[in-house]
């Protein structure tokens, strides 16, 4: 058998990025959205029911995306009835979010879904091969991390009320806190 071209382990990679991306992340999404949400706008949600009633601004900070996406996505996401906007009464400026129960629902029936076939694929690796993939998984992201590739603050998953206690990027020893 002939030995696999020197670039396999970035094709192989890049079809795992897609593999999560497509059949993980856009198909869950677009089957259980019949509000017609983006993933860039369930990734919205999410993190705001992971940080009680953020502010815009701690949105687009926390999602790394500028004001006018994240004033445009909370708008849009506000008419779909998936989020409140709450101004405070000391300073109108000031608008915290947070999820209406239908938008809840959303977040909570996708995320179900995606740990439903990430399982499904991990079982049926058996408990030798999911043990070795998924210390395979943390050692790439240490490892990505100490060597300056990955900065643990660019793709930290903001989690939030999880915290640190069950942060991927902490448990890889990565030397993050969670935010």
């Amino acid at each position: 058998m002939e030995a696999p071209p020197l670039d396999w382990p970035a094709r192989l990679g890049d079809l795992f990025a897609q593999l999560v991306r497509v059949s993980l992340s856009d198909r869950v999404v677009a089957a259980l959205a019949e509000h017609q949400v983006t993933y860039p706008q369930y990734e919205a949600m999410r993190y705001i029911q992971r940080h009680p009633a953020p502010t815009v601004g701690d949105l687009s900070q926390g999602m790394r995306i500028s004001y006018p996406s994240a004033t445009n996505m909370v708008a849009r996401l506000h008419r779909k009835g998936l989020l409140r906007k709450r101004g405070l009464r000391s300073d109108r400026r000031i608008v915290r979010i947070t999820l209406t129960p239908v938008g809840s629902k959303l977040v909570e029936r996708v995320a179900k879904e995606r740990a439903l076939r990430v399982t499904t694929v991990l079982d049926a690796m058996g408990p030798y091969k999911r043990a070795r993939f998924i210390d395979a998984l943390e050692g790439f992201i240490r490892v990505a991390s100490c060597a300056g590739i990955a900065e643990p603050g660019d793709i930290c998953l903001r989690c939030g009320r999880e915290g640190n206690e069950m942060c991927p990027l902490v448990q890889a020893g990565t030397g993050h806190t969670c935010m």
